[in-house]
């Protein structure tokens, strides 16, 4: 076939320049408008349901060619969405509401399947199974406005975030929440519906190593945050990694409990080391009493008359900590003579 010649059903049909389908109003003096909100479909017989395909069908095939290498291959599906924040690609799992599950949108990268090339040409890479890069900001724009985020995961039952809390982010995960309620069953009995607990925004689980078939002790770091990637003798078996040149590798922070806590079944709960100064440094607390809801093992620092002649700091050690009926109590840790550095 070639074009210009009829479209077949159930047949190949060959064209020798791109094919149009176009939406449009009739032309008419005064048109309704196009009926549809597609403007192409395309799906399996839903009424009667036993005509419908009896196997696990798709619905578009789109396949791209490329020229000869290494021209790359050219795109198999492009959407480009209406001018006004249309949506370029949208995915439903399930057949929308009436469906049980699926995927939304799934990317799979390709694999290298073929040998050395000819004259030892390198070959190219695996394909990305997903890769996302948010839009850039109006260049005119005076407010301080991020740019858009690379990738947003929300998780189901959860509100997505606004713009100004996910902008200029690489990745965003927002947890769903668990929403959970009571009801009672044919029997009388009360159950609880819903998500036990809600989820994390973010997990990272690291990938393991082998070798001739058995595992080696090390694994990948869960999450690494650093500008360059960091070798893995430095993550190794790390749930989560900060390292920073300038800056703090990791900080934690909170208003009511500890800001980072650290947890092992049969090591120490911290290890801190460094190269040339000081492992651990508490800053005092400025002019500031004793707390009387220090909990036992507390080690606290306090500065007295901060900023005078007579400033004083101390250090103290809680060995008794606050109950329901009586308040922390504190020691003060005796030192040696000051050595001057």
């Amino acid at each position: 076939m070639a074009s210009g010649d009829d479209i077949k059903a159930g047949r190949a049909s060959g064209a020798n320049s791109s094919t149009f389908v176009v939406g449009e109003k009739p032309d008419d003096d005064n048109p309704p408008d196009f009926n549809g909100d597609f403007i192409f479909v395309v799906g399996p017989l839903k009424n009667p349901v036993v005509r419908s395909p009896g196997h696990t069908t798709g619905g578009i095939l789109a396949l791209g060619c490329n020229g000869p290498v290494p021209s790359p291959g050219g795109v198999g599906v492009s959407g480009v969405g209406g001018p006004n924040q249309g949506t370029g690609v949208q995915g439903t799992g399930g057949a929308g509401d009436s469906g049980r599950g699926g995927i939304g949108v799934q990317g799979i990268g390709g694999s290298i399947e073929e040998g050395p090339t000819e004259g030892n040409e390198p070959l190219p890479n695996p394909g990305l199974g997903v890769i996302g890069q948010g839009g850039t900001q109006n260049p005119h724009d005076t407010s301080g406005a991020p740019h858009g985020a690379g990738v947003v995961g929300v998780a189901g039952a959860a509100n997505i975030p606004d713009f100004p809390d996910m902008g200029s982010v690489g990745v965003f995960g927002q947890g769903g929440d668990a929403v959970r309620r009571t009801s009672i069953d044919g029997s009388g009995k009360k159950r609880k519906k819903g998500p036990h607990d809600p989820g994390a925004g973010i997990i990272g689980r690291g990938g393991s190593q082998k070798e001739d078939g058995s595992f080696l002790a090390m694994t990948g770091p869960g999450v690494a945050g650093q500008a360059d990637l960091p070798p893995l003798a430095e993550t190794g078996s790390v749930g989560v990694h900060g390292s920073s040149h300038t800056g703090v590798g990791v900080k934690g922070h909170s208003n009511t409990i500890a800001g980072v806590h650290g947890r092992s079944d049969r090591g120490r709960g911290g290890l801190f080391e460094s190269g040339d100064a000081a492992q651990i440094n508490l800053k005092p607390l400025e002019n500031h009493e004793l707390p009387f809801d220090g909990q036992t093992g507390d080690l606290l620092v306090l500065t007295r008359n901060a900023g005078t002649s007579d400033q004083l700091t101390e250090l103290w050690f809680c060995p008794q900590g606050a109950t329901s009926v009586r308040k922390a109590g504190w020691k003060s840790v005796q030192l040696g003579l000051l050595v001057q550095t």
